[in-house]
């Protein structure tokens, strides 16, 4: 079952209620009992999601958490981030590729180059919600693209259009 599924790497138990919340917490209320193959990829991205939540730690890592899911299940898992981050007060790390979930999860955006070498640091100074469509938002996110613009050597296409 889904709970065992996040209970599996635990070293300690953990009740079926405190995972019944941290399911809930990514909108998955009621499917602890489901079976992970009967999950569509969205659910199984909220369930790892749970499974890094539920270890309790200072830090959590997420690598593309929200990458295959669609724009609209995408905003509402950003903001379950972001409930769940101010319930455990975890230290979030993110990977990503979408400047824009950068900017809206994030208080510092780090610039990597294709070999990982930090090209810039940003500090995103605005608490949380957050318009996505503020100007401030936008001048950082601006800020950015011209940066990764100006760095970012691609190799010539291999194909013309």
């Amino acid at each position: 079952t889904i709970n065992d599924n996040i209970r599996l790497e635990i070293q300690h138990h953990v009740p079926n209620e405190e995972i019944n919340q941290t399911l809930s917490q990514v909108g998955l209320d009621g499917t602890g009992s489901y079976f992970p193959d009967s999950l569509s990829g969205g659910m199984k991205q909220r369930v790892a999601i749970c499974r890094a939540f539920i270890h309790k730690t200072d830090v959590v890592l997420l690598d593309e958490p929200l990458g295959a899911l669609d724009t609209f299940t995408r905003y509402k898992l950003q903001d379950q981030l972001i409930a769940l981050r101010e319930h455990t007060h975890a230290t979030l790390i993110l990977v990503t590729h979408d400047i824009d979930e950068a900017i809206y999860l994030s208080d510092e955006v780090i610039l990597l180059d294709e070999g990982c070498k930090i090209l810039n640091q940003y500090t995103i100074p605005f608490t949380h919600p957050r318009n996505r469509n503020s100007s401030q938002v936008l001048k950082i996110r601006n800020q950015i693209m011209e940066d990764f613009a100006l760095n970012h050597h691609m190799a010539d296409p291999e194909y013309e259009i």
